[in-house]
């Protein structure tokens, strides 16, 4: 199978391509060469900004495209518009933050969607699902019956370029004291990137239907902690929700993956993947996950999106809260 890869030297993309070569396909890499650009020497790259132009895809054909980079709808309109004769189907990476938890308490692939927003192109936190509803929506017209959309959840392992599950991993296996919110009973999801990859070359086979959903197995953010915990034993200092908040220590921020003990949001925890699992979405053991990327984690210092609760700072609170205990 021809394969065309927007995106891929990263995370999501690089593992699948790395499962797509192992397998024997012929893959093409569009990406501006600034992210790893030394990867998979034996497939073919072609150098191009998909935000300014693609006209380095004419005259070219392939049997499936896997868009695993896309966040604004201007983006995909550049893509589908020169790809529309040149692939027969179209595999696009979007995300369950399209949903609108507030409205499900689970979601499945029939659970109502956020609006949808074209009028930016600044993702945030507050645009990043509406414009994924866009962008979900030009894919869907263009290529109708052979558009695949797969909707993931938080993904981990190695490559992860969020400070988001690194974050933990990297807390335990430092060896120092490791700050914990009290209340940990709140639902978390994560998948193996690489799990995902397996599902996303399904469906560049045409094996898994329209929308699936891809997240992980249900679980808390207890069990996941606890898990890392098991792996990388560490002394252990839970402080109350309320009390971190009050020094503006917030969930899912400074608190990365921690949905924290408002229902907000938790919708998008409890997402159902039977779907997904019927097509073939595998899940690995998170020990696996958890192992794979303390050893990447080890490999060189890297810079990680996000600015979770530094060691210094939870140091500096660990004795604040214990000498008011």
């Amino acid at each position: 199978m021809n394969i065309l890869v927007l995106g891929g030297t990263q995370f999501v993309g690089r593992h699948f391509i790395e499962l797509a070569l192992a397998e024997g396909h012929n893959v093409t890499l569009v990406h501006r060469g600034k992210t790893n650009p030394g990867l998979f020497p034996t497939a073919k790259h072609i150098l191009a900004d998909r935000r300014e132009k693609l006209t380095a895809l004419e005259n070219h054909e392939w049997d499936v495209c896997v868009d695993a980079n896309a966040y604004i709808p201007r983006e995909v309109e550049l893509s589908t518009e020169i790809l529309m004769s040149r692939v027969d189907r179209y595999v696009f990476v979007s995300t369950v933050s399209v949903y609108d938890g507030a409205k499900s308490p689970r979601i499945t692939e029939e659970s109502p969607l956020l609006p949808s927003i074209s009028d930016t192109e600044e993702v945030t936190a507050a645009t990043y699902g509406g414009l994924k509803v866009a962008c979900e929506a030009i894919v869907q017209n263009t290529f109708g019956a052979n558009a695949t959309i797969v909707r993931p959840g938080y993904l981990v392992g190695p490559y992860d370029p969020t400070n988001r599950f690194p974050y933990w991993v990297g807390r335990f296996a430092s060896g120092e004291e490791v700050l914990l919110p009290k209340e940990r009973d709140c639902p978390l999801q994560v998948l193996d990137a690489r799990d995902l990859a397996v599902l996303l070359l399904r469906a560049a086979h045409g094996e898994v239907p329209a929308i699936v959903n891809t997240t992980g197995p249900a679980s808390t953010f207890a069990e996941i902690t606890d898990a890392i915990r098991a792996i990388f034993p560490s002394e252990v200092t839970e402080i109350p929700e309320a009390w971190l908040a009050e020094r503006e220590v917030r969930p899912g921020a400074e608190l990365p993956l921690y949905s924290g003990t408002s229902a907000e949001g938790r919708g998008l925890m409890l997402v159902n993947t039977d779907l997904a699992i019927a097509s073939g979405l595998p899940h690995r053991p998170l020990e696996a996950s958890i192992r794979d990327t303390a050893t990447w984690l080890a490999e060189a210092p890297r810079t990680l999106r996000g600015n979770p609760l530094s060691p210094e700072r939870a140091k500096e609170l660990i004795a604040e809260y214990q000498e008011q205990a």
